[in-house]
């Protein structure tokens, strides 16, 4: 009897090992165009339930409700309109994994390859440190220490809004022992007592920033709204690593006046800045790059023809192309090869690895340099993905992210 149940046991324990190992490989999201259908089959008889916004999908044209339970084995999903929804796979009512399901935007896509300037405003006023202040009696304070931190946005002091470091001066400029400073990391604001510096100044001791700017390339915009995405990462802060909370930002046309040429070990970049045409504004910053919309300027500067979207599961190993404006001289078209595929990883900006094959990039730049992070790929006449990463130990290689993760966002 007891070599039954211990049998029993390790079948029992073999046949979980082997529903989790295979949901390991089921994606961790599922992307349909607005009006199309994907067929979703499993080898398991999974349960998938709906939860989310349900209108976003449709069951072969028959709408998911509350707690209802579609069918295992073959489904066909159907997207109705543009949002997301989770599919919770369960099986023997047991839940096995969370599926994001994203219903993109429709619209005519047209890749760019247009380099531009980006400027964008923090959310608040970012603090990138702590330090001392030099009282009038020669004395050191550090107010801040221990209570503030490198990465916390600023939003207000006593109770005055505050969205550039000028704006910073004046609040703790009026407090008299006191400042109540809420920041995004605490639900309630913190007490500081600002010293009065040498220069008879009150101050905190920080050291801060409320911009950012740079170059990056515009990978696609849609005709229908004037949106684009681009660069296909995220903008995140030199010093404190992490992604840069934004409350808007502007995008330019950009002068390019250099190339720093890539080699092993060293990554290349393309020099310039923005010129003061301003072709759209930014709003969003996430893990897949910076949104917004083109204003009239950029709509005439970023011409192009529309192609169609292919999703991930229709990218292949093999020869594809990157468009990049590399010199200023306009977008070029440049040879590349893809040569892996992972549409499992969660790091969205890596869902691609690349290698540059086009002698005369490969002759300019040494093949992937900053500034063409979001340079759209293109593979049998469909936008496919962007350029994001270079490795630095072999500049002709690099990621890419698949084009429907950018358009989640859109």
């Amino acid at each position: 009897m007891r070599r039954i149940k211990y049998t029993a046991v390790l079948m029992l324990i073999l046949i979980i090992a082997l529903i989790a190992a295979y949901s390991y490989f089921l994606p961790e999201s599922i992307a349909i165009r607005k009006g199309g259908e994907e067929t979703i089959g499993f080898l398991l008889p999974f349960d998938i339930s709906v939860s989310g916004d349900k209108e976003v999908l449709s069951i072969k044209n028959a709408p998911v409700t509350q707690n209802i339970n579609i069918s295992p084995h073959k489904t066909v999903i159907c997207g109705n309109e543009q949002g997301s929804a989770e599919l919770m796979l369960s099986l023997l009512g047991v839940p096995v994994k969370k599926v994001e399901l994203n219903v993109l935007p429709d619209g005519e896509f047209v890749p760019s390859g247009e380099t531009v300037g980006i400027v964008i405003e923090t959310d608040g006023v970012l603090v990138l440190g702590t330090g001392s202040v030099k009282t009038a009696s020669g004395d050191k304070a550090e107010p801040c220490r221990g209570i503030l931190r490198s990465g916390d946005l600023i939003k207000s002091i006593n109770g005055v809004d505050v969205h550039t470091k000028e704006e910073l001066a004046v609040a703790v400029g009026k407090c008299a022992d006191r400042c109540e400073i809420r920041i995004d990391r605490l639900e309630k604001p913190v007490i500081i007592a600002p010293v009065v510096s040498e220069e008879g100044v009150p101050m905190l001791g920080l050291w801060v920033r409320d911009s950012t700017q740079g170059i990056g390339t515009v990978t696609y915009y849609n005709k229908k709204d004037m949106s684009f995405g681009a660069l296909g990462h995220p903008v995140t802060d030199v010093d404190t690593g992490q992604i840069m909370k934004i409350s808007g930002g502007s995008v330019y046309s950009a002068s390019i006046d250099g190339i720093v040429k890539g080699e092993k070990g060293r990554a290349g970049e393309l020099t310039g800045a923005g010129t003061s045409e301003i072709i759209g504004t930014a709003d969003k910053n996430c893990n897949t790059g910076i949104y917004g919309r083109l204003n009239v300027n950029g709509a005439d500067r970023l011409k192009g023809k529309a192609c169609p979207i292919a999703l991930k599961s229709s990218v292949k190993c093999g020869a594809a192309k990157i468009l990049a404006d590399i010199d200023g001289n306009g977008v070029k078209e440049y040879d590349i090869e893809i040569e892996a595929i992972n549409n499992l990883g969660k790091n969205t900006s890596k869902g691609m690895i690349i290698r540059i094959t086009d002698e005369k990039l490969i002759d300019r730049t040494g093949g992937i340099v900053q500034g063409m992070s979001g340079s759209p790929i293109l593979q049998n006449g469909c936008l496919v993905g962007a350029v994001t990463h270079v490795f630095v130990q072999d500049p002709k290689r690099g990621y890419g992210i698949f084009i429907e993760n950018m358009l989640c966002e859109n």
